[in-house]
């Protein structure tokens, strides 16, 4: 302290003055404290000593730091999830313009034929909608409003398996290495979307070391509490399962750290999409985990997952093998679908196949064409997000006349997709926008040949 700045400052301030400041202790430690100096004076006024009151403030200043780490994440999430919301109406809307793109670009290249002149042009088409269907998915996965198929599995499990792809994936120059818990840790995840969390840290990783380095995937068991780190207290405390993702590449400045999962967001230019990372922090949240970064320039980076265990016995539930379905049994079709383009596309598909077709733009028109015409239906086939009442709500109302209608629901927004047994079952079934003509025929010979 300049004692003849005090001194000048206290003929100023008959009574002192405080504030913050540090002091170093003796052993070399620097501590904040609040400072109070109070004069000493003599008879005559002067200024003789000073009274210093020093109240340490570490704590304060701990909890004051804390509070801002936990106030910027929460304004991180909260741009995070507004942006969420944007990407899944764009998806939704997306996804109902790419459906005749797929849709009629099928029938096109069914009618040409592969010796047509224009069968590369329509193949073009094509994959042009098939990359960009990707390019949904992956929007659909930020915004947390994909069709997920949860089980309990070892996580384990998962990465053991996936790391052998990973060896194939992964250029030859980087040291890919693997780590897993001692103990199994059953979480409660769709195998595919928990591969392609690994997947797409792992390629990020890989792309922040193009000469060469250190990857490595780790497991391991985790018990968290309140006194954790402010960003892991967005989790309830108990037990979780952890998949850290290590580099030892580029690293990243705080600057970048800050915008790391908004979607669209790339350091690589035109290389990249943006959606890598923003496609893993939608996964994990959807799957009610976390994922925390730490990374410094020079210094590589660290992807951290916590993913809540369950009690229940991991145990892998294969999908069965894909089946050629074709369409051998006509009858009367109920459409109902409130997009033109997607609704003209269902109805030729069908009728191409010998269905008879009934369309209604909404489920108050599909009530009253029953009313009116009261055909036997064979089997509906709605969108779920309607204006009025919603294709569950007709589905409903039409089984109470109907029992054993059959029902294949279709949506290009996935947050209400029925997934679970007590709705689709053997006389229920789901099919994702866009679809090809192909895909569709699929699904529905699917239904009819196992409720026949």
């Amino acid at each position: 302290i300049n004692l003849d700045a005090v001194t000048r400052d206290l003929s100023a301030e008959q009574n002192g003055f405080s504030g913050e400041t540090t002091i170093i202790q003796k052993g070399g430690v620097t501590v904040p404290v609040f400072l109070t100096v109070y004069p000493i004076q003599n008879e005559q006024g002067r200024i003789t000593g000073l009274l210093e009151v020093a109240f340490d403030i570490s704590e304060r200043r701990l909890a004051e730091a804390e509070r801002a780490v936990i106030e910027e994440q929460y304004h991180q999430t909260q741009k995070v999830e507004s942006i969420g919301r944007l990407a899944g109406g764009i998806a939704h809307d997306l996804n109902n313009l790419l459906t005749p793109i797929l849709g009629y670009g099928g029938l096109l290249r069914e009618a040409l034929g592969a010796d047509h002149p224009q069968h590369e042009s329509v193949e073009g088409i094509i994959s042009a909608g098939t990359i960009a269907r990707d390019l949904v998915g992956k929007l659909l996965a930020f915004s947390r409003k994909q069709a997920l198929r949860y089980e309990s599995v070892d996580l384990n499990s998962i990465v053991l398996e996936f790391h052998k792809l990973l060896r194939h994936t992964i250029p030859e120059h980087i040291n890919l290495e693997l780590q897993t818990a001692a103990r199994p840790l059953p979480v409660i995840a769709d195998i595919h979307q928990i591969e392609q969390v690994i997947m797409n840290l792992a390629i990020n990783a890989a792309e922040a070391m193009p000469a060469g380095g250190r990857l490595c995937i780790a497991t391991e068991f985790r018990e968290l509490n309140a006194s954790d780190p402010p960003p892991l207290r967005g989790l309830e405390p108990g037990f979780y399962a952890l998949l850290t993702v290590r580099d030892s590449g580029f690293g990243m400045d705080p600057e970048t750290l800050t915008h790391i999962f908004e979607p669209f967001f790339t350091t690589k230019g035109t290389k990249s999409t943006g959606l890598g990372l923003a496609t893993v922090y939608g996964i994990v949240k959807q799957h009610r985990g976390l994922i925390d970064v730490e990374s410094e320039p020079g210094k590589g980076s660290v992807f951290t997952v916590y993913l809540p265990l369950t009690a229940g016995k991991p145990g892998r539930v294969h999908a069965p093998p894909h089946t050629d379905h074709h369409l051998t049994n006509a009858g009367t079709v109920l459409v109902v679908e409130d997009n033109e383009l997607v609704r003209n596309l269902v109805q030729r598909i069908l009728e191409k196949h010998g269905f008879t077709v009934l369309c209604a733009e909404h489920a108050e028109a599909a009530l009253n064409l029953i009313a009116c015409r009261a055909p036997s239906i064979d089997l509906l086939i709605s969108d779920i997000i309607l204006t009025g009442m919603n294709g569950r709500e007709l589905c409903r109302v039409l089984r109470q006349q109907h029992p054993s209608l059959r029902v294949l629901f279709m949506s290009g927004y996935t947050k209400d997709i029925p997934i679970d047994k007590s709705v689709i079952g053997e006389t229920t079934a789901f099919i994702r926008k866009p679809f090809t003509p192909r895909e569709f025929t699929d699904a529905v010979s699917r239904l009819l040949s196992k409720t026949k």
